[in-house]
């Protein structure tokens, strides 16, 4: 993709560029993402003073374990509703392993691989859980060529958790919410203000009205903020829009005027 319809934008968690075939440009990756969510996670314990309560240690280190030997994708991993009822009267809502009923609290196993077929699918008790989870993970061995990148990932998350102050803007537990909303509109308008610099501009000044500008910007193949899709009449609208471009059409002869604001001051 041309460098001129998109600019570097970096992931949040990592810094590294995010591919502009992501549709939301916050994760370079579903590794980083889940990454993220942890680190908030585990920092949110500590500051709940729950971070040694047993259950939340037993958790932390699924989870620290997961990201260590390269992360899960946890929408990969995604039951539909209908799966999973079938899973509970597969199972009489009974754990599989120990046999506890189910008081709202079982989770779906994948029994040996990421496949949402029935048959690989069985309903545990969050003991239980945890249990065949941490035995499924295998440590890497001495002379694996990935342990020392996996030490120091291991390395930097600790630093994240315990740093008084959020190291990242992804590692807030407290304000991500909002951070990520206003990061999203952040690159939003950089990526609306990169195309005005690269491609629109030219554009506007054959005074051709939205439409047509959408179909010019289709067949440049020019990227939408999505990375998919098409640009339509009203997308192009409210890039316009966004960018406080002001529209005067003449009627007399079926053209557009753009007022582009000048920024300079």
């Amino acid at each position: 993709m041309s460098d001129e319809f998109t600019p570097v934008l970096p992931c949040v968690n990592c810094s590294g560029p995010i591919p502009w075939s992501r549709r939301i440009k916050i994760y370079c990756g579903h590794f980083c993402k889940e990454q993220a969510k942890d680190i908030r996670w585990i920092r949110s314990t500590r500051i709940r003073g729950v971070f040694n309560d047993p259950d939340v240690a037993i958790a932390r280190r699924t989870r620290i374990a997961h990201l260590n030997s390269g992360g899960y994708l946890a929408l990969g991993r995604s039951i539909p509703i209908d799966t999973r009822f079938a899973v509970m009267r597969r199972y009489q809502e009974k754990c599989a392993a120990c046999g506890e009923p189910d008081v709202g609290t079982h989770e779906i196993d994948h029994i040996s691989n990421s496949s949402n077929e029935l048959e690989n699918l069985q309903l545990l008790c969050v003991p239980c859980h945890r249990a065949k989870t941490l035995e499924n993970i295998v440590s890497l061995d001495e002379d694996d060529p990935r342990r020392e990148e996996i030490e120091i990932h291991a390395q930097e998350l600790r630093e994240r958790v315990f740093s008084p102050e959020p190291l990242r803007p992804c590692d807030d537990s407290e304000n991500w919410a909002e951070l990520e909303e206003q990061i999203r509109l952040e690159r939003k308008i950089q990526f609306f203000n990169h195309l005005l610099e690269n491609v629109l501009a030219p554009l506007l000044e054959e005074k051709i009205v939205p439409s047509h500008l959408a179909k010019r910007m289709n067949e440049m193949r020019v990227p939408t903020i999505s990375g998919a899709g098409i640009w339509t009449n009203k997308s192009l609208k409210s890039m316009l829009d966004e960018l406080g471009i002001e529209r005067r059409y003449h009627y007399s002869n079926q053209t557009m005027d753009y007022l582009i604001p000048d920024k300079s001051g």
